[in-house]
């Protein structure tokens, strides 16, 4: 991105301007709209500079750009009555992540491994490369062009695939969501990462607009891009090789276990023959991994050989080490819970080495690594978290009660909304989540016989539907993996209502509110089909109670959004109930050093520029020196 030229003409006044409106139809028109606020010629204006710009939507019919802007000027102006009523003195801000007194505070060794290809893991590996670190990236499912074929194949047969799916591959549960890159929490590491994207081809309004996104469609490009940086930076990107266990001694981690995982479809997790594991020291013995137990106990001889040969991806580097030469098959067995499985398997994939400093930058659904770490000692603690279900809208409808009658959508792009309110009991509030205008409803499973669903849109936002999660707090739990228990319970339950292929219980708001099954329901975006059901009969209670009174708050500020709304349950997904408990200053793990944990896996962030800036906020922290 192109910075700003600012020319030194003397003794300059600096001034900032405050919600500039700019008529819709004239956007990117500040200049002139500035010029007639001063009463100045626009020439007089030096310097101009937009920090933050909104579609202001308050007078209905009537939107208009509004507009932050910081300039100098050759004389001092000031604000009379209404006249020129947004502009204050100012200064312009001085800080920079170089600049920061923190900077190179945390001592970590030259090659550093980490865990996730998602926005933490991506933005610390690129950080830590650009200050010279050695890194390996490993990332249990596909590079995001393999993924996106998986997805697509998995919404016509069906098959689960648990290591390239909606949740899990490069560029993590982010890289098929909305794409919003709005966030609370400004500050340098999260305008590090909205300049990144722009240097990776994102369009540089992404930087000042309030509420950016992105889409499905350019996010891919973008991690295809950042991938060839990591790589051309010299690091190493393993796709396919999940993290199975570490060894921890005297307090520190010293080595960790990983698997290459091949498995091309089918359901469940893959079946691995048992092996010799390369070791890293063969006079100690290594833990036992309390997650490949359950694979290996669930073997079963092949019914049917597979003669392809093994995927391969042109920029991931899994392939070239560690790999089985073994010849695989297509194993036909029966899960736990009955469902047919077909996994793809291969042998000698597990493997250990050694490891001074892990950036452990998981997502919130790798519930099978919360399960490692507690088993291996490392400190956690349950949080609160939310789950509710998805609602589907006309976006026409939407566009009509937040921007009014005769905008042209064109202009504004399609509307968005954001509700909450406190329910009548006090104890919880049901409100609006990761809302997808134009977007389209995604089955967004992490393991076999369980359902939840989710959003995403493309960069245009142009579809005929829109979709929310309408989310109701859930408070944290005594028993540490209470929280995944009852999103487990509500998965697998909708699992099962919606008939075990992934067709997802579905009922009208209307329905809902009468506690009655629909005789029909509306057309939907979600692909894997819709079954009728009456919520109230297996969802939570509680949630359902905090849902109906939010649905009648929510029709009073949106008229219609009980009459044409749809419900598609469950949305489990929206946070971790469990958080790695970590030093705030070191992002290092508060009882296992050269362990550090970022991102939303960790419990530190939510959604993909806060995630991504947790990984350069480590990277930024970070001093080439041996732990201690």
């Amino acid at each position: 991105m192109m910075r700003p030229l600012f020319l030194n003409l003397g003794i300059m006044f600096t001034y900032r301007y405050r919600e500039l409106s700019v008529a819709l139809a004239k956007k990117g028109e500040y200049r002139a709209a500035l010029a007639r606020e001063l009463r100045l010629h626009p020439e007089e204006i030096f310097n101009l500079q937009v920090e933050r710009f909104s579609l202001d939507c308050r007078r209905k019919g009537d939107p208009k750009w509004s507009y932050n802007v910081i300039f100098d000027l050759k004389r001092e102006v000031r604000a009379t009555g209404n006249h020129a009523k947004g502009l204050v003195a100012a200064t312009r801000d001085k800080e920079s992540l170089e600049s920061d007194p923190q900077k190179n505070s945390v001592a970590m060794p030259g090659h550093i491994d980490v865990i996730g290809a998602g926005p933490s893991g991506l933005w610390a590996a690129l950080h830590l490369l650009r200050k010279g670190f050695a890194v390996d990236l490993y990332e249990q499912g596909k590079c995001v062009e393999e993924r996106f074929r998986d997805i697509r194949r998995f919404f016509v047969d069906r098959k689960f695939n648990a290591y390239s799916n909606v949740l899990f591959g490069e560029g993590g549960a982010g890289a098929f969501s909305d794409g919003k890159l709005n966030t609370r929490t400004r500050n340098l590491f999260t305008e590090q990462v909205l300049h990144d994207m722009v240097e990776f081809g994102v369009d540089e309004s992404v930087v000042t607009f309030a509420k950016p996104h992105i889409g499905t469609d350019r996010l891919v490009l973008l991690l295809r891009k950042m991938r060839a940086e990591i790589e051309r930076l010299g690091g190493k990107i393993h796709f396919s090789t999940a993290l199975e266990d570490i060894e921890i001694r005297q307090g520190k981690i010293t080595a960790i276990k990983l698997r290459n995982v091949i498995l091309e479809r089918g359901y469940g997790r893959p079946i691995e023959s048992i092996a010799p594991i390369t070791r890293v020291n063969p006079s100690e013995t290594r833990p036992t991994s309390a997650t490949s137990s359950r694979s290996e106990s669930r073997q079963s001889s092949a019914t049917s050989s597979w003669n392809e040969t093994k995927l391969s991806s042109a920029t991931s580097s899994w392939s070239e080490s560690n790999q089985s030469s073994a010849t695989s098959s297509w194993n036909e067995t029966k899960c736990s819970d009955g469902i047919q499985c077909s996994v793809y398997t291969a042998s000698s994939n597990s493997y250990w080495k050694p490891c001074e400093a892990l950036v452990l930058a998981v997502g919130h659904s790798a519930r099978s690594i919360y399960e490692m770490l507690h088993a291996r000692g490392v400190a956690l603690e349950s949080k609160a978290f939310a789950m509710g279900v998805r609602v589907e809208h006309p976006q026409a409808l939407i566009n009509m009660r937040q921007l009014g009658l005769n905008v042209d959508t064109k202009l504004t792009g399609s509307a968005e909304y954001f509700l909450a309110t406190p329910t009548l009991n006090k104890t919880s509030s049901a409100y609006s989540f990761c809302m997808c205008p134009g977007g389209v409803l995604v089955p967004c499973a992490s393991e076999p016989g369980t359902l939840a669903t989710n959003g995403m849109s493309y960069s245009r936002r142009n579809g005929p539907f829109a979709n929310g999660a309408i989310a109701v707090p859930i408070a944290a739990s005594d028993n540490l993996f209470g929280g995944h228990e009852f999103q487990r319970k509500i998965e697998s339950d909708a699992y099962a209502v919606g008939g075990k292929n992934y067709a997802a219980p579905a009922q009208s708001i209307k329905a809902f509110l009468a506690h009655r099954e629909d005789k029909s329901l509306p057309k939907s975006t979600y692909p894997c089909g819709l079954v009728q059901s009456n919520l109230w009969d297996w969802l939570d209670k509680t949630i359902c109670k905090s849902l109906a009174e939010g649905f009648q708050n929510f029709d009073k500020k949106i008229p219609g959004f009980i009459e044409e709304g749809l419900i598609v349950a469950p949305e489990t997904r929206t946070s971790s109930p469990l958080r790695m408990s970590r030093n705030n200053e070191t992002l290092e793990s508060v009882n296992t050093r050269g362990l550090f944990v970022l991102g939303e896996g960790a419990g530190y962030s939510g959604g993909i520029v806060t995630s991504a800036a947790d990984g350069v906020r480590l990277a930024h922290y970070a001093k080439k020196d041996k732990l201690v």
